[in-house]
């Protein structure tokens, strides 16, 4: 009975060692790449009207879609007006670089479709780190 429960130890203590080790190998489940962008609202008391545009998930379908990014991704964009100011800034996470670049591409011209009636929405800034 001594050699079952012997084998039995060490089998629970190799599945704990390689576990332990995929564990701490594993990548960061973060996608590594943030992509903001700083939007102007002309005229500025429309920046409420852009801002919710942005946030929507209708807008975050469109612009995703158009850059062909997925919508899981797409859907994490966050919109934050800038204190005093027409200003917007939006941020999201993508997984490389050629997503952000088609992202970005893709987001200013859902932008100026959805707010073409009510506003006018210009790039003032745009970074990808």
């Amino acid at each position: 009975m001594k050699k079952p429960v012997a084998l039995g130890v060490v089998v629970i203590a190799l599945v704990l060692v390689v576990g332990g080790i995929l564990f701490l190998s594993r990548r960061s489940s973060g996608p590594p790449v943030r992509v903001s962008i700083r939007i102007e609202v002309t005229p500025p008391e429309q920046s409420g009207f852009v801002a919710g545009q942005m946030s929507s998930s209708r807008f975050k379908y469109l612009a995703g879609k158009l850059a062909g990014v997925g919508p899981a991704i797409a859907q994490k964009l966050t919109v934050k007006p800038v204190a005093n100011s027409p200003l917007l800034d939006a941020e999201v996470h993508m997984q490389t670089r050629e997503e952000a670049q088609k992202y970005l591409a893709g987001f200013l011209e859902t932008l100026q479709t959805v707010c073409d009636t009510q506003a006018q929405v210009a790039l003032k800034q745009q970074s990808i780190q």
